[in-house]
């Protein structure tokens, strides 16, 4: 269910988790239930089922001029990567933070939010992270010391982890916008676990020493043995 990810903002959206809002365009046939972007709305042109956070094209961000413009881009895009559909979303400008969320049953555990950013000089905060950056292999991580966006950022990663299914882990990304609003646009229930990777690097700024990979081990064994 998560890796359609126009299926999965719907339900986050009927949730009340803030995420940004999404539509999606069919080659064939137009746009999913006639709704398509307004004008001089700023969007970002993403697969629909794959690599949510990056866009498909060099230049996937984008103002909406007219609505002739964006759905000749799209078609565009689709007959060039060979795509059916493409997920155009609003795009927010901000930073990007990273939130692990673990999950037992009921009970969520969600450690420090990390701010990502890129060290090159083609890149700055709130700039998408697009195919040519992310091949640079240039993230850093810090702290996102905001109690009060944390907390936020908390509860909406521990919905969403429920309302799309997913268990024992996932990596919630949000956009912090205007106003310090956090927006969760991408839900990884797959994410890489690396030691220089955002989940391990989350546990060791918490100041402790558990192993990313032990922990999801002894999760799912926990889980294993409440079921039995």
């Amino acid at each position: 269910m998560n890796w359609n990810k126009y299926i999965a903002t719907q339900l986050l959206e009927a949730a009340d988790v803030p995420t940004p809002k999404t539509w999606l365009y069919k080659l064939n046939n137009g746009w999913k239930f006639g709704q398509h972007p307004p004008c001089k709305k700023i969007v970002i042109l993403k697969n629909n089922c794959e690599a949510f956070g990056l866009g498909v094209s060099q230049k996937s961000v984008m103002e909406v001029n007219d609505l002739e413009s964006l759905e000749a881009r799209c078609r565009n895009i689709c007959e060039e990567i060979k795509c059916p559909e493409l997920l155009v979303q609003e795009f927010v400008c901000g930073p990007e933070v990273y939130v692990p969320t673990y999950r037992l049953g009921n009970s969520f555990y969600v450690p420090l939010a990390l701010k990502i950013d890129i060290e090159s000089d083609n890149w700055k905060e709130g700039d998408p992270i697009g195919f040519d950056v992310n091949r640079l292999k240039k993230h850093t991580f810090s702290p996102y010391e905001n109690a009060k966006i944390h907390k936020e950022i908390s509860r909406y990663s521990s919905v969403a982890m429920e309302q799309l299914e997913i268990d024992i882990l996932s990596r919630m990304d949000f956009r912090i916008g205007e106003g310090e609003h956090p927006k969760l646009f991408d839900t990884a229930e797959t994410p890489g676990m690396g030691v220089s990777h955002a989940i391990s690097r989350s546990l060791k700024e918490f100041d402790t020493d558990i192993d990313a990979w032990k922990l999801i081990v002894s999760l799912n064994v926990a889980r294993y043995m409440n079921n039995y």
